[in-house]
């Protein structure tokens, strides 16, 4: 991430400052080790002399802004307003999770997930940043989040629905766009199994309330619930992404220890020791202080474009409101691809307006590796062996 100051926090997860590296120690046995560093060294004063440097002074002010924001956060938590903080602690609900999903990987091939917005993205996010299907031993996961017709119905076509199971994803139920996917998903599921088709769907909905709650029962659909105080955007820790990941074969066991590893980290650090608090502090001066109405994230890997895709989702809907005098706040999301946006995207963001803020995402190590050979090209391209 671009974007500092000195200091440094620990825990398996390490805080790059100017100079500076703290690496990740050891973990002890029975610890998820987390291995990620956050740099926000550049966007400090020293090294961004064109004026839009953070100062100490600002960035004193924005931290101490950031640690009251997450305080009333976990007051809203420990009250039970929201409930997404809690997820990665509800273990029994993983592990029940993880059991439905290993009964499902015995029965069937496929799995197709219907569902939008926090529904989908989450799911995707992951999946594909811990490898996509060429990383996992489970079914075979498809995530239909658009009612297109030209990309929906050849996606159901291409799915044996004899040996297909069906996830339909809506708290409230009443997702159109889920509603109607779900609609031609069952007419395939009866068409190909008769009444077994119900034995194909599992439905992730309200614990208590909704169209899909009423379904679950009425049929006897098989059903997972979404805690109610969880919104759809920040779901992904509880069935809505638990349930088709563990079908898919990731571990939701390990996927939590590590969830839990960085709400640890996030509960326990103060100051700029705090990576949450940090990046809220930096984030925060170019939004308030000194605003770019645009944060482009450049993500640099294999499997990190679901990711940012799912970062849009966040940053817009959470922060894009309009407040109770009327006037309106938020920051645009984009995201580019590195390196196939440098040349497509760079010329506006070295040379338009100075209007954007910058965020780099890549992995430590990439899976694949592999050289340019030497042999073989022209003399004006060797260099690139």
């Amino acid at each position: 991430m671009s974007g500092g100051h000195p200091g440094a926090f620990r825990r398996r997860v390490s805080f790059r400052v100017p100079n500076r590296i703290v690496e990740p120690q050891h973990p002890e046995k029975g610890e998820v080790s987390l291995d990620i560093r956050l740099d926000f060294s550049r966007v400090l004063e020293a090294n961004l002399r064109n004026g839009e440097g953070l100062a100490a002074a600002p960035l004193e002010a924005a931290l101490r802004a950031a640690e009251d924001a997450a305080a009333r956060i976990a007051a809203r938590s420990g009250s039970g307003e929201i409930g997404f903080p809690g997820l990665p602690f509800r273990e029994a609900e993983a592990r029940a999770v993880a059991r439905a999903a290993a009964g499902m990987r015995r029965r069937f091939t496929h799995l197709l997930v219907l569902g939008i917005g926090g529904s989908a993205l989450g799911t995707k996010a992951v999946y594909e940043a811990l490898g996509g299907p060429a990383a996992r031993r489970g079914l075979a996961l498809a995530v239909a989040d658009n009612v297109d017709p030209d990309a929906f119905l050849p996606l159901l076509r291409a799915h044996p629905m004899k040996t297909t199971a069906v996830v339909a994803i809506s708290k409230s139920g009443g997702t159109a766009e889920t509603n109607a996917q779900l609609a031609l998903a069952i007419q395939a599921l009866k068409k190909a199994n008769g009444r077994a088709w119900k034995d194909h769907l599992v439905l992730v909905t309200d614990p208590e309330r909704g169209v899909f709650r009423r379904m679950a029962a009425s049929q006897g659909i098989a059903s997972f619930p979404v805690p109610s105080n969880v919104g759809g955007r920040f779901s992904v820790l509880s069935p809505v992404g638990l349930f088709p990941l563990a079908a898919a074969g990731v571990s939701v066991e390990r996927l939590l220890a590590g969830a839990r590893r960085m709400e640890g980290i996030v509960r326990e650090q103060k100051g700029e020791k705090n990576p949450l608090h940090f990046a809220a502090a930096v984030y925060a001066h170019y939004m308030t202080a000194n605003p770019k109405p645009v944060q482009v994230w450049f993500t640099y890997g294999h499997g990190l474009d679901r990711v940012a895709e799912w970062w849009q989702q966040l940053w817009g809907e959470s922060l894009g409101k309009r407040r109770a005098d009327g006037s309106t706040f938020g920051q645009t999301p984009a995201r580019a691809v590195g390196v196939t946006d440098q040349h497509s995207q760079l010329q506006l963001y070295q040379d338009g307006p100075a209007d954007k803020v910058f965020t780099f995402i890549k992995w430590r190590e990439g899976r694949a590796k592999g050289n340019v050979p030497r042999a073989g090209f022209a003399p004006d391209m060797a260099m690139l062996g």
